[in-house]
């Protein structure tokens, strides 16, 4: 990888950080839901819940994207020494 797809990675995972961080307290914080609906400590520990699993979705889409590109650039090499 080059230095500039290196420094994009980290900035992406920098501001998905941020977008994650700022979610989560803004689940925590509010009182009542769009729907003017009270917001029971349950409720919010589930809204995080579902929220985290999106997150950890993207890490490991982010990751499997990674391997794939390892692998193709392995087979890539394989085929040009071959």
């Amino acid at each position: 990888m080059s230095k500039r797809q290196k420094w994009f990675i980290v900035l992406f995972n920098i501001i998905l950080l941020a977008i994650f961080l700022d979610v989560s307290m803004l689940i925590f914080l509010r009182i009542v839901d769009s729907q003017g609906i009270f917001q029971t400590d349950e409720r919010k520990w589930l809204t995080f819940l579902a929220w985290l699993l999106c997150y950890a979705f993207v890490w490991m889409c982010q990751g499997l994207a990674y391997l794939l590109h390892a692998y193709l650039k392995k087979l890539r090499k394989r085929t040009e020494n071959a």
